[in-house]
């Protein structure tokens, strides 16, 4: 998916310029997104690192973790919980469009 995002970026503006710069904007925000979803992945690690909700039935599959996290260390904050769960089915919808 993000080849043809920078694929279509570089082939619709006017020159050469212009195309590389867009491949180097692409390549910047694709490394920020990388970034920000390893170091959620190793804050995770670093909360569950002493107690495994699978062990402990909290959740079923390990792919719950992420969920399991945000209900359960982010529930004390309004709204953020129903924004992430929005942002979930808005990614999800996209997918299935795509």
């Amino acid at each position: 998916m993000w080849i043809r995002v920078g694929t279509s970026q570089v082939s619709s503006v006017p020159g050469f310029l212009p195309s590389s710069r867009a491949h180097y904007l692409n390549f910047t925000i694709i490394l920020f997104v990388s970034s920000c979803c390893n170091m959620m992945g190793v804050a995770i690690f670093a909360v569950y690192a002493n107690c495994d909700p699978t062990a402990t039935g909290a959740i079923q599959k390990a792919d719950q973790i992420v969920l399991f996290y945000v209900m359960d260390h982010l529930s004390s904050l309004y709204g953020v919980t129903g924004l992430f769960m929005a942002s979930l089915y808005a990614a999800g919808l996209r997918l299935a469009v795509e």
